[in-house]
């Protein structure tokens, strides 16, 4: 009878099938898009967007989780909350410091920072990022998690393989000597850029979640080497997510 009660047990805590994951994908945060050149407009968010786009998907039944949630439901068949939704910020800019950061504190959820170490507290032509200190702080309020989005954001379809896995690798390592080791590996590849023989030789070194395609993802069919995300645009609202989720 036991066994019994247990494989009952077993089957009630399993993440349904068919449930979808969508893992949303922010870049830049400016409070003036106008000011933002046409070519980068569907890379950047106004903090009243995010905070609409969270509250609507909050309304209407999301829970935000995070990789590592994602990883123990598919790996040790942890059980999710019903529509689970991950959020993720990529290239380390200073508006998900500014603007984001606060936001998610304030509505108490969870987003991973996918980083470029080699332009923490840096300008370029691109943007101002976020210093070290700050990711710091983001990642001990228990908010953010910080992840690695390549060492440099190169396109690196262009270089060896042994190279490409050893910039990962500096990347890796030079985020835990900064701010401390994540439970698993996460990476997301810039430019969303790879092939097979890159996604076989990270899995090979031991990076846990691979992030790269877009679209939305089912439990039952999700690949840990390749989960794919929606790109958030300008303007986007939570209802135009919820309806880009459904058509998936």
């Amino acid at each position: 009878m036991g066994a019994i009660i247990n494989s009952i047990n077993q089957l009630l805590n399993r993440t349904g099938k068919n449930t979808k994951i969508p893992v949303l994908l922010y870049h830049n945060f400016v409070t003036d898009s106008s000011t933002v050149p046409s070519y980068n407009l569907d890379y950047t968010c106004t903090p009243s967007q995010f905070e609409e786009n969270m509250t609507t998907l909050l309304n209407n039944g999301y829970h935000v989780i995070s990789f590592l949630q994602l990883y123990n439901a598919v790996k040790k068949r942890d059980k999710l909350p019903a529509k689970p939704m991950i959020i993720t910020l990529d290239d380390g800019l200073i508006g998900q410091y500014n603007y984001a950061f606060p936001i998610i504190k304030k509505l108490n959820i969870h987003a991973g920072a996918f980083i470029v170490p080699d332009w923490l507290g840096k300008t370029t032509d691109d943007g101002t990022y976020f210093t070290w200190p700050q990711a710091n702080e983001m990642k001990k309020s228990g908010y953010i998690d910080i992840l690695s989005h390549s060492m440099k954001h190169m396109h690196y379809l262009g270089v060896p393989i042994n190279q490409f896995v050893s910039d990962t690798a500096e990347s890796f390592s030079i985020i835990n000597q900064k701010i401390g080791a994540y439970p698993i590996e996460v990476y997301a590849y810039p430019y969303g850029n790879y092939n097979i023989q890159m996604v076989q030789a990270l899995k090979k070194s031991g990076v846990s979640i691979q992030v790269m395609d877009l679209g939305v993802d089912t439990f039952e069919k999700i690949n840990l080497s390749n989960v794919r995300r929606l790109n958030i645009p300008i303007n986007y609202t939570g209802e135009q997510i919820m309806q880009e989720i459904n058509n998936e």
